[in-house]
């Protein structure tokens, strides 16, 4: 690529202690299942990216992807790991995924179904009608709000299948 800047500006593998905090952050803010994929070499990549901070990269694929103070699962996690983080799911409608794909926010509207405990603040995967998860968000309702409320934005858009992260990841990784 010439005259281009490459997006990653380093990649190490981590120490023992920087993977236990990693885990530690995980468990916290993901689930406990994604934790424990924490084991063995893990490494991390910083990127050169106004959104996405850096990656952390497991089995050569980027599972995890730090997002302003938070670490969200990369849709590769479960694509190309075959790993269920254990998130709560908010499906919708067909109607729904084409917007959803564009980075829309997910509208109370196109939600067909909540699965798990959907907390405010916290992530989930994003499931279209045939079950496949194509994106992460961050929950901006409760589940209980959710079924609820007839209008306005129940998840923060945060990776979505063609996003920037999605173009970088799976043409470097």
């Amino acid at each position: 690529m010439k005259g281009r800047k490459s997006l990653l500006v380093s990649r190490y593998k981590v120490s023992k202690k920087e993977r236990r905090e990693l885990a530690s952050r995980i468990a916290l803010q993901v689930s406990e299942a994604a934790a424990r994929l924490l084991e063995g070499d893990v490494e991390v990549a910083r990127l050169r990216h106004q959104k996405f901070g850096g990656l952390i990269i497991l089995k050569g694929v980027p599972a995890f992807f730090f997002y302003g103070e938070r670490i969200y699962p990369t849709l590769l996690l479960i694509y190309r790991l075959g790993v269920d983080p254990g998130l709560p799911k908010v499906h919708v409608d067909e109607g729904a995924v084409p917007h959803v794909l564009n980075g829309a926010d997910v509208m109370v509207p196109g939600i067909t179904r909540v699965e798990g405990e959907v907390e405010r603040g916290k992530e989930v995967l994003v499931v279209d009608p045939r079950g496949r998860v194509f994106a992460v968000g961050e929950a901006l309702m409760t589940g209980e709000e959710i079924k609820e409320a007839g209008k306005g934005k129940a998840v923060k858009n945060v990776h979505y299948a063609g996003d920037d992260l999605w173009e970088i990841i799976t043409k470097m990784f």
